[in-house]
């Protein structure tokens, strides 16, 4: 933890409520309202536990080699040269450009093109943090729950009666609101994955086909 962190996240976390207070009504009904702060915490809890239990418990590990050996690096050059940093986030070719050597060089993962790419989405939301870790990781759990909140409806639509068993197995299980929270592959790939189960059922169970939902399926 540094001093940023402690500066940034409560900005960050209070924006992120903010959006969702008014975000809410459109996403959610009367019945299954009452899950969606309680699985938002959740998911922050999770992702700032995770974080401290690297830090201190590990004493490093994946989640600070995406992050601090990571998209710091990327957000130290973006520091220097704007354009620099923006092309290590978006240029599909930085690995063959030798101009930005001294900062590749810097980054544990850059030749494994699946961890890079979450270096890339890290350090994209570095560029709202100031490379702050907990707020970053904060994030990522927005990005969690918006996925695991698709999961939950796609469930939830077919099986209302069971809202309280569906919202326990999506929201609270431990390992997915810690693993599945945090700056990690995890997070990422559970999301995605309810974007999909969600766009899946609009499509083919509910034959609602929307530009929308085709191109969240993408």
């Amino acid at each position: 933890m540094e001093l940023r962190d402690f500066i940034v996240t409560p900005f960050i976390v209070a924006l992120i409520y903010s959006m969702a207070y008014f975000i809410r009504p459109y996403v959610s009904d009367p019945l299954n309202r009452r899950y969606f702060f309680p699985a938002l915490t959740a998911k922050i809890i999770g992702a700032l536990a995770l974080g401290v239990v690297y830090q201190f418990y590990y004493h490093g590990g994946d989640t600070f080699n995406y992050h601090t050996h990571g998209s710091r690096v990327i957000w130290d050059a973006f520091t220097e040269s704007p354009e620099a940093g923006l092309r290590l986030i978006f240029d599909p070719n930085v690995d063959s450009d030798l101009t930005l050597y001294r900062y590749s060089s810097r980054i544990l993962f850059f030749h494994d093109p699946s961890s890079y790419f979450v270096i890339r989405i890290t350090a994209f939301f570095d560029l709202f943090t100031f490379s702050s870790y907990a707020a970053t990781a904060v994030l990522f759990a927005v990005v969690g729950f918006v996925g695991m909140w698709f999961l939950f409806l796609a469930f939830y639509e077919q099986y209302t009666h069971l809202h309280k068993w569906i919202a326990i197995s999506t929201f609270f299980i431990p390992s997915v609101f810690f693993w599945g929270s945090g700056i990690l592959k995890d997070t990422i790939i559970l999301a995605c994955l309810g974007a999909i189960a969600f766009t899946v059922k609009r499509i083919f169970l509910d034959r609602r086909i929307k530009i929308g939902s085709i191109l969240l399926l993408l």
